[in-house]
């Protein structure tokens, strides 16, 4: 799945379904790669739907399969995570009632996985993650989760997804990802979040993902050779990837081509491949497009054009999520003013 070859990763999780057909393992892992593989060569929406229906039938293989087994960690930890991908599905699609009830419910069954065993690297993946959104987010919904007797720091969350990383059985590169993530966009630690992305684009070398996100990070450190070279690497996989992915991620190679102009100092080049990016971007879950919109911004500055440069900037500093990116919007707009 980590190198984008979802056909294969489909026929292994058949495998394991056909060997224990009553372990929700491999009928939750096959839901995923037939996600990606249907988001690939039939878009975005259709993939939704196939991993509504997946994931709903893993969930339906781990209620029986606990009560079974309710000594079996993992048992737990795969139905809080059934439940908690269909949560990530309601939020793409704003059901916002429907998202927070297989939340809850997700959460309290990997807290059952704790209860069993909570130095497992593998449930500290789940709730690090848990932790580090919850310690991220307003007061509301911190008061709300410890309403539910919940809660975590973004500290804390961190630490677990390091220690997730370094010793995870079969969660560890989702872990070195999330952290990736983290360091990169949501907090101001690019050269960590660029260590992580050389280790994975090494071990993972036929993922668009990580180089696109190597390349970014590459870019945000001024290392424009080696952000070039990585961008070569991502055009060369892109005409070997499925319709959906060759348009996602040649967009993304669109995205960088703004970041090379820009630090060229092309900057009419960089305005016009960054709003290219920025209008054709269909990623629900991505910082490029406020990044884009930074740099497009700095562009516009250095063409002595600073009210069109203000229009993006706000625009990332209105963003409800904090990121390195609207730290910086809000920095520029107030220099400006």
């Amino acid at each position: 799945m980590y190198n984008y070859e979802h056909r294969e990763a489909k026929q292994y999780f058949r495998q394991v379904m056909d060997q224990y057909p009553a372990h929700p393992a491999g009928s939750l892992l096959f839901g995923v790669a037939d996600w990606m593989l249907v988001r690939g060569t039939h878009g975005v929406t259709a993939s939704e739907e196939t991993l509504l229906v997946r994931i709903q039938e893993a969930a339906e293989l781990c209620k029986p399969y606990v009560q079974k087994n309710p000594d079996d960690v993992y048992g737990w930890l795969l139905y809080g995570m059934s439940l908690g991908i269909q949560a990530r599905v309601d939020l793409a699609r704003k059901h916002w009632i429907a998202g927070a009830i297989h939340g809850y419910r997700g959460i309290t069954k990997v807290k059952k996985a704790e209860q069993l065993d909570s130095e497992l690297a593998d449930v500290q993946l789940a709730m690090g993650a848990f932790h580090y959104y919850v310690g991220m987010s307003g007061a509301l919904l911190q008061t709300v989760s410890r309403l539910f007797g919940l809660h975590g720091t973004m500290e804390q969350g961190r630490k677990e997804l390091q220690h997730a990383a370094e010793n995870g059985r079969y969660g560890s590169q989702e872990a070195w990802s999330i952290l990736m993530y983290i360091n990169g966009y949501l907090e101001d630690h690019v050269q960590e979040a660029l260590k992580i992305s050389r280790r994975l684009t090494s071990e993972f070398p036929n993922s668009p993902y990580y180089w696109a996100m190597r390349g970014d990070f590459e870019f945000a450190l001024g290392d424009t050779m080696a952000a070039k070279n990585t961008l070569d690497s991502l055009r060369e996989l892109i005409p070997g990837l499925d319709r959906f992915y060759q348009l996602e991620y040649g967009n993304k190679a669109t995205y960088l081509s703004g970041l090379l102009a820009f630090h060229r100092q092309y900057y009419q080049d960089a305005i016009a491949l960054l709003q290219q990016y920025i209008d054709e971007n269909i990623d629900e879950y991505d910082f490029h497009g406020l990044n884009a919109r930074i740099i497009a911004g700095k562009s516009y500055l250095e063409l002595n054009r600073p009210d069109e440069a203000q229009v993006h900037f706000r625009e990332v500093a209105a963003e409800q999520i904090p990121s390195r990116m609207r730290s910086e919007a809000r920095q520029m707009l107030q220099s400006l003013e």
